[in-house]
């Protein structure tokens, strides 16, 4: 028995160390090309090589917070830009805000130019008085579903999906289409994402002040940082960026619509397209720190719980229909496909197992296994916290500030309590997502309250 507790510990322990190694890595890659200062920094084109770009909006339950990004979006600093909003099917009065807001008159269908399953379009709006913008109204099928029957009225070669309460810096589409224009092969770029919600906006949609919130969105906060600039920024020396948020991301349509546009199937879409190019486009897809936008979170722990367990099915949904990527021509893919199914995945298991082998080891041990446990929690809680810390020191190098307007003390003290109050709770949930994929459950969307974007 001894023997076998110690294997299985061993096991664990090579599993955390690993883990470990890929963070390592990413620090040491984020270094690197913080040396080289990756191209796209300035966020200026040249004039003669702008491409028309699309701004593809699905729009469900948004009536809070739509007028403003629309308004948003249509400020973005791009020479060559079109909004379009797709709303679907929503109950509220999301159209209504819209039609108010821009003098929507109602059209004739417009012009189609792929033939992407979807709900069918019931409604055509334009806005006299910006011609930049079209709204169409379609039967309810969700955001895979509007994504697709929005790509099927889009002509410029260009197209960024976003959410609709999402705010983007000035310059960060420039940002975004640079690696596009630079590289043929690149057919997708990814930007950071920061919650807004304790965040007060000046006129240009920048963060000009800290205003205090709720202690969840500052978990949030860090949360998001660590995700985008320690793993997708950290893979990016590899090309094997393998997510692109549904919230901000640059696509080539002629790619998307080749590969058959946003899958229905899964919720997770987001997650899943950005495989399914790689698997087609070996070098497609890249992640650009510097391109930088703001959206509303959840703000209570039933709204959040939701979210991370609808993102969690929705990526084990995506891993399982994606599976040739294990066969992959690139190794960095193959290594980050397998690290996606080990330590995002199958995490919540990993550790639920580990934590009933090593209580059963503290049973039958004694003391010299709780100085083995101890020493290992506090090992791990000391590599996550360094972790969040170089996500925030990178933030601070290629975003917007965001951060920068927290008071220090207050940085700190989130930092040293997240692995603490935050961490397991978002891994419960994660691991009731999972229970719920192998029961054959379907993850569902579920609207969360929204804030709307604070002036200062």
């Amino acid at each position: 028995m001894f023997l076998t507790l110690l294997i299985a510990n061993s096991v664990w322990l090579i599993y955390f160390l690993i883990w470990g190694g890929f963070q390592v890595f990413a620090a040491f890659a984020i270094l690197f090309q913080q040396a080289r200062r990756y191209p796209g920094q300035e966020g200026e084109l040249p004039p003669g090589e702008i491409l028309p770009l699309t701004l593809l909006v699905p729009a469900w339950k948004e009536e809070v917070s739509i007028v403003a990004s629309v308004q948003k979006m249509l400020q973005v600093d791009y020479p060559q830009l079109e909004v379009l909003v797709v709303c679907d099917g929503s109950p509220d009065r999301t159209l209504e805000v819209l039609q108010e807001a821009f003098a929507l008159q109602e059209s004739v269908p417009f012009r189609t130019y792929a033939r992407l399953r979807s709900q069918p379009v019931q409604r055509w709006f334009t806005a006299p008085t910006e011609p930049r913008l079209r709204v169409c109204y379609k039967q309810n099928g969700g955001k895979a579903d509007s994504l697709n029957a929005g790509l099927n009225y889009v002509a410029s070669p260009l197209v960024a999906a976003l959410d609709s309460d999402t705010l983007l810096a000035r310059n960060s589409l420039k940002r975004l289409v640079e690696p596009l224009l630079q590289d043929p092969e690149v057919v997708a770029t990814g930007g950071t994402v920061y919650p807004a919600n304790e965040l007060l906006f000046d006129a240009g949609s920048e963060p000009e002040a800290w205003k205090k919130g709720p202690r969840l969105v500052e978990f949030q906060t860090l949360e998001y940082a660590r995700a985008f600039l320690m793993g997708r920024f950290g893979w990016n020396i590899t090309g094997a960026v393998l997510i692109i948020s549904g919230a901000f991301g640059v696509f080539r349509r002629e790619a998307v619509v080749t590969v058959g546009g946003w899958d229905q199937r899964t919720i997770g879409e987001d997650f899943e397209l950005t495989l399914r190019l790689i698997g087609h486009y070996p070098k497609g897809v890249r992640h650009v720190p510097e391109a930088t936008c703001w959206t509303d979170v959840p703000e209570t722990g039933k709204a959040l719980r939701a979210q991370r367990m609808r993102w969690h099915q929705g990526l084990l949904e995506a891993l399982q229909m994606n599976p040739g990527l294990r066969r992959h021509p690139r190794l960095s893919v193959r290594l980050v496909w397998l690290y996606f199914w080990c330590f995002e995945a199958g995490a919540p298991w990993v550790v639920v197992l580990g934590i009933l082998w090593t209580s059963l080891a503290l049973w039958l041990v004694g003391s010299l296994a709780w100085l083995y446990v101890g020493l290992f929690f506090l090992s791990a809680y000391v590599a996550g916290t360094l972790t969040t810390g170089i996500a925030v020191i990178t933030g601070e190098t290629y975003g917007q500030g965001t951060l920068l307007h927290w008071p220090f003390w207050r940085l700190v003290q989130m930092s040293l309590l997240e692995p603490l109050l935050y961490q397991p709770v978002t891994l419960w949930w994660r691991i009731r997502a999972v229970y719920r994929d192998v029961r054959g459950h379907k993850g569902v969307w579920v609207a969360s309250p929204r804030q709307g974007f604070k002036r200062k």
